[in-house]
């Protein structure tokens, strides 16, 4: 499946990403890394009916609840309208942050150590790159880089 910018395009060798990172730090964009995992299910949507209707029968805490709508949410890297079909509502549209954004990096190396440690740590995840602008608040590039 194809996902975002730079998706069309064959996996990123090690030299291209270090490229692409070089520019995001060059316009002096904050990376950070955000990844999603894949097998992150802990039900299917019939599963999901039950355990909701058992959270309302025994009105067990609200951490129950939470941990079910936040494995709800989780997908398969991908934005998705399964579970809810509201208007402006999608499933996957939130990724697990990484550690903190990279503030001060200054070099692409430290960005690639921080895939491979992500990558390491959730081999079964999609992984990406954000370039966060600090002044105008707003995310300026975002790409995968790392697919299970």
């Amino acid at each position: 499946p194809k996902f975002e910018t730079l998706s069309y395009l064959p996996q990123l060798t090690e030299e291209q990403l270090v490229k692409e990172v070089e520019y995001l730090l060059r316009n002096k964009w904050v990376p950070c890394l955000e990844f999603d995992l894949v097998s992150f299910y802990f039900f299917k949507i019939d599963l999901w009916r039950f355990e909701l209707s058992y959270y309302v029968e025994n009105k067990i805490g609200t951490n129950f609840y939470y941990e079910l709508c936040v494995c709800m949410c989780a997908q398969e890297g991908s934005i998705s309208r399964k579970y809810n079909r509201s208007p402006g509502y999608y499933d996957g549209r939130y990724w697990v942050m990484w550690k903190l954004p990279m503030f001060g990096c200054t070099e692409a190396s430290q960005v690639i150590n921080e895939v491979n440690e992500c990558a390491k740590a959730y081999p079964k995840a999609f992984i990406r790159v954000i370039g966060f602008d600090n002044v105008r608040q707003v995310q300026c590039i975002s790409f995968i880089v790392h697919k299970p």
